[in-house]
């Protein structure tokens, strides 16, 4: 990250040729980047690699800080490596170098990052350069998805309250939003409800004369603002920081990213058209750009969370990569997009639905997060609560302690406890509600209805979860109420939605998928109870359980379906 400086457009006063084509290259480099093509883009700067080496500092540095800003939008990452190595290579000016190592620590996955960062500190300190001093050590300090380092929260938090401070005393407008954002992150791993507010003073701290690249700190800030306020249950104040940062963003790149936030606080929400629509402006952006630029891994798997609910037979096959990709640049929307998925896999009966959720909450514990990751306990709770119950409490003293946390610790204790967790499951529904999550709290009724001290409380917390669903046009789920049969039918009563009837996968149980696996092979009755060690009267009762969950098809369309399905 840069501090405020003349950026593009400076030149020297002796090369002009080569430094007016520099220059030239590098505004068009922004532009193309500011439209969508950070790719073309970043691939039109990299032929001009061999006029660095004549290049003055200021030049140097502002290809550093476009490459760096092209690779982060969607552009190739190693090239960007290759022009900032390029550009480090030209100048002895150790402030310079240490501007250029911040940019090249903004492409660097890993390890790699955190040497770099380090390197541009030594460079800083022999300069004297104390807002550069600050930005090297917030960069250090800032917690990443794919750090190895095995740092504990507490010691970012004290290298980032360091950098802040120096951006205090170095007086640069630019240095101290960053800083404050690091210091905001380090805060809201640790659990820190306050770090809302810290996150709003950071997006605040914009500089008066803010250009392409300073702007990215600001959008950066507004961005996580909306997301830890998001990951709090603070849904209205997430949706001004979407708004507010969608209005100071320069690019199409962070306006699609506002957007995949915004997907994400409307999913939660249960407002599923808009969460859709949202997500459908960031991926049809990403194809016309051809690029995978950030937010669309988020907005894809929202589009396929969508899908699946509303849809007969959605395509899953982008799923395993957007949640790998989002498991990367971000543990809270890893958890996410992990726990969207586990349910997808249950969903369709696949086997182990909730492989890699046991992994990071064992990455979890190790790292001391206390932010952002109760979906995956969530998940895992839902889908095998055995399993659960051996893993959940290495991360028992993590729960975060917002609104959202304290609700979804209220549900996992629920379910953890059985037959007993009846009032926790009831306290949890009522919690989403007010946040308001009706999806989660939703799931949290409909599960405490199986163990309703009555039947008459049962079907009255099974009436609210599938009104809850039936609003949100959560097909799916709804279905899966109705299936139940619990709910006396009357005159008007929902009825399986359409896009859900004829259904292989939709709440069928274990054994009725058996059967059906048998069916589709053309079993008869008579070979089916032969085949499962069952009466011919069971097999025949589970059959007609799975006709009337179709949609009370007849057999022979039965096996039709089965033949296409399973």
């Amino acid at each position: 990250m840069s501090d405020q400086g003349d950026g593009l457009g400076a030149r020297s006063t002796g090369m002009f040729a080569v430094t007016d084509r520099l220059a030239a290259a590098l505004r068009s480099a922004e532009q193309r980047g500011l439209r969508g093509e950070p790719g073309p883009a970043l691939s039109e700067l990299a032929g001009l690699r061999p006029h660095l080496a004549t290049a003055d500092s200021a030049t140097l540095r502002a290809t550093a800080e476009i490459a760096a800003l092209l690779a982060l939008w969607g552009g190739d990452p190693a090239t960007a490596q290759l022009l900032c190595d390029t550009a480090l290579a030209a100048t002895d000016d150790a402030s310079t170098r240490g501007r250029i190592l911040i940019c090249r620590a903004r492409v660097t996955p890993g390890p790699g990052r955190r040497e770099a960062y380090t390197a541009a500190l030594t460079e800083f300190s022999t300069a004297g350069d104390v807002a550069g001093q600050a930005l090297a050590l917030a960069g250090l300090a800032s917690p990443r998805a794919d750090d190895t380092d095995g740092m504990v929260a507490s010691y970012h938090l004290r290298l980032a309250r360091d950098a802040l401070r120096l951006a205090l005393a170095s007086g640069d407008a630019h240095a101290v939003a960053v800083c404050t954002g690091n210091l905001a992150a380090g805060e809201t791993y640790l659990g820190r409800t306050s770090t809302i507010r810290r996150w709003q003073r950071a997006a605040e701290q914009v500089p008066a004369d803010m250009n392409t690249y300073t702007a990215e700190a600001s959008s950066l800030n507004y961005a996580n603002w909306a997301l830890t306020a998001a990951g709090h249950g603070e849904y209205a104040l997430a949706r001004r920081a979407v708004l507010e940062g969608r209005a100071l963003a320069r690019g199409v790149a962070w306006s699609r990213t506002f957007s995949a936030i915004e997907a994400v606080v409307a999913w939660r929400t249960g407002a599923i058209d808009a969460a859709l629509a949202a997500a459908d402006r960031v991926m049809a952006g990403r194809d016309a750009a051809g690029v995978s630029e950030r937010g669309s891994a988020m907005a894809s798997v929202i589009t396929i969370a969508v899908a699946f609910e509303r849809e007969r037979r959605p395509d899953v096959t982008a799923l395993s990569a957007a949640v790998h990709e989002l498991s990367l640049e971000s543990d809270q929307l890893g958890a996410e997009a992990l726990a969207i998925q586990a349910r997808i896999r249950a969903g369709r009966r696949e086997p182990l639905p909730y492989r890699g959720l046991v992994a990071a909450l064992e990455t979890t514990a190790h790292r001391e997060r206390r932010f952002g990751w109760e979906d995956l306990a969530i998940a895992l709770a839902e889908i095998d609560r055995r399993v659960a119950a051996a893993t959940i409490p290495a991360v028992s003293g993590l729960w975060p302690r917002g609104p959202r946390g304290i609700a979804a610790q209220r549900y996992v204790d629920g379910l953890l406890a059985g037959a007993g967790g009846y009032a926790a499951l009831v306290e949890a529904g009522e919690a989403f509600l007010v946040l308001p999550e009706p999806l989660s709290a939703a799931a949290a009724l409909r599960t405490a209805a199986e163990i309703a001290p009555t039947i008459t409380a049962g079907n009255r917390l099974r009436a609210q979860a599938l009104d809850l669903y039936a609003r949100a046009g959560a097909d799916r789920s709804a279905a899966a109420v109705l299936r139940e049969r619990r709910l006396r039918r009357t005159v008007g009563s929902p009825r399986v939605p359409t896009s859900q009837r004829n259904l292989v996968h939709a709440g069928l149980t274990p054994r009725e998928h058996d059967v059906a696996a048998l069916v589709r092979g053309g079993l008869t009755a008579l070979e089916i109870s032969a085949e499962l060690s069952l009466s011919v009267g069971t097999v025949r009762n589970h059959i007609a359980r799975i006709r009337e969950k179709f949609g009370g098809v007849s057999k022979r369309r039965l096996t039709d379906l089965l033949a296409r399905e399973l």
